[in-house]
């Protein structure tokens, strides 16, 4: 059961990593301007959230809901959990314009998102 939490959490690391760095990138790209970065979500909600995201999540939902009273069956909900983490392989795979530099102000909003996720 324990082998089951610890690659639950590597997997949501993973994924965290992932998304995270895309919206940084994209708030790098408005120049850390937050109306420019709401303008950019607004305008490109099929590449923020698409029908795709809100089935993982309901996946995710069900999964999670079934091993809370079923706790048996962490394979079962592993599995569910790492083909809805696959998800975030799209973030990895995006060319970008520009690449993400991680300058002093990126690292400090990397890592207050990561804290403020966790």
């Amino acid at each position: 059961m324990i082998y089951g939490l610890i690659v639950g959490v590597i997997l949501w690391g993973f994924n965290l990593y992932f998304r995270i760095k895309y919206y940084l990138h994209m708030m790098q790209l408005e120049m850390y301007d937050n109306e420019k970065y709401q303008n950019w979500i607004r305008s490109n909600k099929s590449k923020t959230t698409t029908r795709k995201t809100g089935i993982l999540v309901a996946v995710t939902a069900v999964a999670t809901t079934i091993y809370l009273f079923n706790p048996y069956n962490i394979f079962i909900f592993i599995g569910i959990w790492v083909v809805s983490s696959f998800y975030s392989l799209e973030f990895i795979k995006m060319e970008n314009k520009k690449p993400l530099v991680f300058t002093n102000r990126a690292k400090r909003l990397f890592a207050g998102t990561i804290v403020a996720s966790v």
